[in-house]
């Protein structure tokens, strides 16, 4: 698929989320898509732009079916829009410092300013706090997506030419911030169980509404 094709796409898929997503007091979310070399990346700024990479825009429709790469690529614009309603804009300097491929060069005195850490703390902990933050909005992206009626059930098939989503992505961007998530397996089943649940509320409101009519 050309990146054109792919772009407006996104674009649509953009403003369906927007639609079901929280809106960020004080924002007005916009998706930027940039050609940029590399790996695959998308970031939330503070500004309120959503910005994907060419290539993270290619990788989610890479030898799957449409409506596959659709669910794909509003799951991850899902999370980023979720970073704009938490305002964790902290996100923005550690990528920065991680995607220049240095992994120790990280300054701590942001990561103090952004989790509000006093100098008398120490400082271990911080990297279990973004897995957290980042599996937080794993999850709200899901539930966007799912709400906008997406089948985010195909984020975790592995049937075909397809296999779980979480996984691709993380063989790709592994060099970024890869310590800074949980293990793709365990995002992958922590958003499988949420699955559950959303399907489960699905059945029990079917229920209710053939037993009101």
């Amino acid at each position: 698929l050309k990146s054109s094709y792919l772009a407006r796409r996104a674009h649509k898929i953009f403003k369906r989320i927007r639609q079901v997503a929280e809106d960020p007091v004080g924002l007005n979310p916009t998706l930027k898509i940039i050609n940029s070399k590399g790996k695959p990346w998308a970031i939330a700024l503070p500004d309120g732009y959503v910005i994907l990479s060419e290539a993270a825009l290619k990788i989610c429709y890479r030898n799957v079916e449409k409506q596959v790469g659709d669910a794909r690529l509003a799951f991850v614009l899902g999370h980023e829009l979720a970073h704009l309603t938490t305002k964790d804009f902290w996100h923005q300097q550690i990528f920065l410092s991680l995607s220049s491929g240095k992994k120790n060069n990280i300054d701590l005195e942001n990561i103090r300013t952004a989790f509000n850490i006093d100098d008398s703390e120490k400082l271990e902990d911080w990297r279990d706090v973004v897995r957290k933050k980042e599996l937080h909005a794993d999850d709200k992206g899901f539930t966007y997506a799912s709400l906008a009626n997406y089948r985010t059930d195909f984020l975790f098939a592995k049937s075909g030419n397809r296999e779980d989503f979480l996984a691709t992505w993380v063989k790709q961007t592994r060099n970024i911030d890869g310590d800074l998530h949980f293990s793709a397996s365990n995002r992958s089943a922590f958003l499988l169980n949420r699955f559950k649940q959303i399907t489960s509320k699905i059945e029990y409101f079917m229920s209710g509404v053939r037993l009101a009519h």
